[in-house]
């Protein structure tokens, strides 16, 4: 999620711990049951989908992006509910790939996602900016970086 220590700050942790349940619960009714979805670190989160292409996994993770902007989450009834938006990075399984390459390539797929705005999804690419490029050009609040999503 994107500026999720913004959330915690700005409402407070009860509030955030709604909105992680909202967003797990948002995310976990949408995947199947082969799909393996979890917390991965602090902030992060991680979307494992065996046997999908490249193609079909695009569409989950652009899928799963409309929906948690579409969520609203309800704090009390005394304030407007919150919204969430999410950053989400893609990566592939290729020949000869470790489950940490694997996971590489997302989070720098990831850090393309913020650098070009947030609430966004983006493939890895090659060609495009190294991870510590990419994580150079978000913005320097990064100890506000957002709970992420990575495919």
């Amino acid at each position: 999620m994107d500026k999720f220590k913004r959330t915690n700050d700005k409402w407070g942790h009860y509030a955030g711990d709604v909105v992680l349940q909202s967003f797990t619960r948002t995310v976990q009714e949408r995947l199947r049951k082969s799909d393996i979805f979890g917390r991965f670190g602090g902030e992060e989160f991680i979307v494992f989908l065996p046997k999908c292409s490249a193609e079909v996994t695009a569409q989950i993770a652009n899928r799963l992006l409309e929906e948690v902007e579409s969520m609203d989450v309800p704090i009390d009834e005394s304030r407007t509910p919150l919204k969430v938006t999410a950053s989400i990075g893609i990566s592939t399984f290729q020949p000869g790939d470790t489950l940490s390459s694997l996971i590489e390539r997302a989070d720098c797929a990831l850090y393309q996602a913020k650098a070009a705005g947030r609430n966004c999804v983006r493939a890895y690419q090659p060609d495009h900016q190294t991870s510590v490029d990419a994580r150079n050009s978000v913005s320097r609040d990064n100890i506000d970086m957002p709970t992420e999503a990575s495919l």
